[in-house]
Order: C-alpha cells, then sequence, then structure tokens
C-alpha cells in the first residue's frame, strides 16, 4: 500500500472537487459525509494524525460513508464527538437540519433555544 490513490472514485472525486471549491454541500442525510465535507483539514489532522493530501481525501471519503471501512468504529467515535462538540456553539442545530431536509437560520434558532432555556 503505497497511501496514494491510484484511481479516484466517486467520493474521492467529490472530495477533491470541493476541495477545490468546484461544490458545495448544501444538504445531506448522513452527518459523517457533513463533517468530511465541510471541516476543515487542521480538525481532522488533530484528531487522525499529520497525513499526505492524498490521505486527507481519503480519510474525508472513508468519513462520508465510515460503515463501509474496517476503521468504522473509530469514524463513529469521531462523528459522535464531533456531533457532540457542536453542541456547546449550536452547530449542531444545523446539523440535525441537514438530517431533515430543513435549511435554517441556526444562529435565530440558536438564540431562541438559549432564550427558552435561560428561563427554564
Amino acid at each position: 500500500m503505497t497511501g496514494k490513490i491510484q484511481e479516484d472514485g466517486a467520493i474521492s472525486s467529490l472530495v477533491k472537487l470541493r476541495k477545490a471549491g468546484y461544490i458545495n454541500l448544501f444538504s445531506t442525510n448522513n452527518l459523517g459525509a457533513k463533517y468530511a465535507f465541510t471541516l476543515d483539514d487542521a480538525t481532522l489532522i488533530a484528531k487522525f494524525g499529520a497525513m499526505s493530501t492524498d490521505e486527507l481525501v481519503f480519510l474525508r471519503a472513508k468519513l462520508s460513508i465510515a460503515r463501509f471501512f474496517p476503521d468504522a468504529q473509530e469514524l463513529l467515535n469521531f462523528i459522535g464527538e464531533t456531533f457532540a462538540n457542536r453542541i456547546g456553539n449550536g452547530e449542531v442545530i444545523g446539523d440535525i437540519a441537514d438530517v431533515y431536509g430543513k435549511t435554517i437560520d441556526v444562529s435565530k434558532v440558536f438564540a431562541t433555544a438559549q432564550k427558552i432555556l435561560a428561563q427554564q
């Protein structure tokens, strides 16, 4: 194994197109795909260690379809940890909206939720 992608498939091609700025993720019902296409390289490197550009592309591709890989548990744990970490700043609200195919203003919903929780 060389650590290099020999031939791009559908998912790695999408990752590369996203990285080059040709496409944007606008909605998904898969949190792994959302995090694969939206988290910055530094976040992934902090969790999984330093890696080459090809290895980052492969990691993003694996995250988007995590259950199909032997290291699925590690990938799924990362997805769960990322979801939990996004609760504090309200980003998780957008993640949940994506799962349901909804477009929302995350900052407004988060501000409203904070006000409601403060009243209780």
